[in-house]
């Protein structure tokens, strides 16, 4: 729940709806990094985003890696992602 409180205070709404938009598990980087999806939130088109967790000075800090904007980038990750080769990370969204 701290992390859904944290995604909520970058601006995505309340904790409630970030809850909602955040479906899916999180994936590590070598560094220990998490990464994530929301299907919704964001700017532009509230199409969702690729946010990253990483610990900064011993506390953990958020960050949005990543904005998708729609029709033809993509939107709404509703699966979130998995570790791919070479540090990638593959997903599907719905556009």
């Amino acid at each position: 729940m701290r992390l859904v409180k944290r995604i909520a205070n970058l601006g995505y709404g309340s904790r409630k709806q970030v809850a909602q938009m955040f479906r899916a598990g999180l994936v590590t980087d070598a560094a220990g990094n998490m990464y994530g999806t929301t299907s919704e939130g964001g700017a532009g088109c509230s199409c969702g985003v690729i946010f990253k967790v990483a610990r900064a000075g011993g506390t953990w800090k958020e960050t949005v890696a990543y904005r998708f904007q729609g029709s033809p980038d993509a939107g709404f990750a509703y699966n979130g992602m998995v570790n791919g080769p070479a540090g990638t990370f593959f997903g599907a969204t719905v556009h």
